[in-house]
């Protein structure tokens, strides 16, 4: 009974947050209709902070998330009063202070300080520590939208190198004839372009495109992994599996039963429970994309990996490059999870990571033509992939901020977004 009572008290809750939502989601339409009126409301309300205009008190987690829910629908993009901006400008504010280790004597926009805030002015401010940022980490929407650097689908989508469509391809991974590695931005070759506006950069405390990395995580598991996991079981379903099995639902049946089996012999952690024809092949996508978590993903490789060696035809080109291009995914989580201590690769480890990473796209390259002139929508290749080779040219020497921007999960990550710091005497 107990517990019972408790779980009524938990949906409680849970149904008291979802009606907050709908009274915000209501209030945010009558901004989008009267938004100058209830501003001006706004405006003669006297509050210390959003949290406290909130209208419940529940957890932490849930009272971040209606903040967010209010900042991400209310921010302005206007000249002057633009509020990613300003919060960048707050922030680099605090680092510069952070990195004196003293209090600033100023506000950000330069005005005097007053109260507590004014009587600390230029005393020491963390016991003769500093703070620098070290890295921001992101996915590629976040970069876009707020970072301002390039939008990854576009013809020129890499913020690290002048990587594009035509003279200096982005999907060129032949090693080491390829040229984009060779044009990767330097600080000075970066501030020239026009994708350091955003006011987070800053050179005076080292923020520069050198500060942002590429997301192991997004662009392999979440990224191309998904559409190579989601080739290979429309290409078995369809093609490769015996005819005699019966029809697609069947074959994926009968291969559902194989992975299971193949989960267990390889002691995978992360499964899936069931993989239904609508997670790689649905009507409103052309292309077949597996859905799932990213562990998920990442250990249904190998096992697919096995079950195709099992089925494929040696004699047919197609099948032997889709080996290739599994393999190659596969051995690059292999290096990654055989250091899972080290802040980065040595030498050799990032030697043949790199090797193996511009070895296995390249095939994928050419299994992707190969795929698109017998009409198959299978294999295609998006600019994660190139980003996937910036992670592994950086491995040297910084391999742990790589793998580290996905797996946080306090509140810097709803604003998709990991800030590292180090602290330093």
């Amino acid at each position: 009974m107990l517990c019972n009572v408790v779980l009524c008290d938990e949906i409680i809750n849970k149904l008291h947050i979802y009606i907050y939502i709908y009274i915000y989601i209501f209030f945010l339409k009558l901004m989008f209709r009267f938004g100058v009126v209830v501003m001006k409301i706004l405006a003669n309300l006297q509050a210390r902070s959003v949290s406290s205009m909130l209208p419940f008190s529940g957890s932490t987690i849930a009272r971040n998330y209606m903040i967010w829910l209010c900042h991400q629908s209310l921010q302005a993009c206007f000249v002057g009063h633009h509020t990613i901006d300003t919060f960048f400008r707050e922030l680099v504010w605090s680092l510069k202070a952070c990195s004196t280790g003293f209090w600033p004597k100023t506000k950000s926009d330069g005005s005097p300080l007053t109260g507590y805030a004014a009587q600390m002015a230029g005393e020491p401010l963390m016991d003769g520590f500093t703070i620098w940022l070290w890295a921001v980490i992101g996915d590629l929407d976040y970069y876009y939208k707020n970072l301002r650097l390039p939008n990854s689908n576009s013809k020129c989508p890499c913020a690290w190198c002048p990587a594009n469509t035509t003279t200096l391809k982005w999907y060129d991974f032949r090693w080491p004839r390829a040229k984009w590695p060779d044009a990767v931005y330097t600080k000075a070759a970066w501030l020239a372009t026009a994708f350091s506006q955003c006011p987070l950069f800053n050179e005076s405390l080292g923020i520069t495109i050198l500060s942002v990395y590429p997301d192991w995580m997004h662009c392999k598991h979440l990224g191309i992994d998904k559409i190579l996991l989601g080739s290979v079981l429309w290409l078995l379903v369809h093609q490769v599996l015996p005819a005699g099995l019966g029809d697609a639902e069947a074959r994926l049946s009968f291969l559902m039963g194989q992975i299971f089996e193949m989960y267990d012999q390889l002691g995978s952690k992360h499964r899936y429970g069931a993989i239904k024809m609508t997670m790689f092949s649905s009507k409103s996508s052309a292309k077949p994309i597996l859905k799932g978590r990213a562990a998920e993903v990442k250990c249904l490789g190998p096992v697919l990996h096995e079950i195709w060696q099992r089925y494929m035809n040696t004699r047919i080109e197609l099948h032997n490059n889709v080996e290739l291009v599994l393999r190659g995914s596969r051995h690059l989580d292999f290096i990654i999870d055989n250091s899972p201590d080290s802040y980065a690769l040595d030498e050799t480890q990032s030697e043949d990571l790199i090797v193996t990473g511009f070895g296995y796209l390249s095939v994928w390259r050419d299994l992707a033509q190969d795929c698109k002139e017998r009409g198959m929508p299978i294999f295609g290749m998006t600019a994660k992939a190139h980003f996937l080779m910036h992670c592994c040219l950086l491995s040297r020497f910084i391999l742990r901020v790589l793998l580290k921007g996905g797996s946080s999960i306090y509140l810097p990550n709803v604003w998709c977004v990991c800030f590292y710091v180090c602290c330093v005497t």
